[in-house]
């Protein structure tokens, strides 16, 4: 069989058709799954644990939050820590009874577990947190340093019969802004 200059144009002009077809369909699954994946992880719940100090009266409170910056509900299954964390009454370790809970999208709790931020001794914690949503399964690891009350500069001011209503004022909307930076 012998083929003129037509016939191998064309067949030429098929494969490479068949090629580039082959490529765009190829391109548009990958970008459907990046699409299907980038909507998955801007929908799902992120639950964080963090530290948070509150200036009362002069002195600083240090507060353990655990929030859910995500979108979707969290159902957070458990939450392990390296070392006990008692509540303020000192009956109860922190967590102890309270999972399974469910947080919803921006929702926090928080609790108190020191009255002076300063008071020794001043402890490093790992706590895992798992929880799931309506997608799939999390285990995410979060250190908590006590340490870093040391590194931030509180006003600290008393109110008293020396200072002015305008004073008083003042340092308490400066603490109201700083707690929402």
């Amino acid at each position: 069989m012998k083929f003129n200059t037509s016939d191998l144009i064309q067949l030429v002009g098929i494969i490479a058709s068949f090629t580039l077809s082959a490529v765009a369909i190829w391109q548009s699954r990958k970008s459907i799954k990046l699409t299907e994946k980038s909507i998955l992880e801007a929908n799902r719940a992120n639950v964080v644990i963090y530290l948070d100090f509150i200036n009362t009266m002069g002195t600083i409170h240090e507060y353990l939050v655990i929030k859910n910056l995500g979108a979707s509900s969290a159902t957070i299954e458990e939450i392990k820590i390296n070392k006990e964390l008692k509540l303020l009454n000192g009956k109860n370790s922190i967590f102890s009874q309270s999972t399974p809970f469910l947080l919803a999208p921006n929702q926090s709790f928080s609790t108190c577990i020191k009255i002076n931020a300063f008071d020794n001794p001043l402890e490093i914690y790992k706590f895992n947190v798992t929880y799931y949503d309506s997608i799939a399964q999390y285990s995410t690891e979060f250190i908590i340093n006590e340490n870093l009350a040391n590194d931030i500069l509180f006003p600290k001011t008393t109110p008293s019969k020396s200072k002015t209503v305008e004073q008083i004022l003042s340092y308490t909307t400066e603490e109201i802004l700083r707690r929402h930076i």
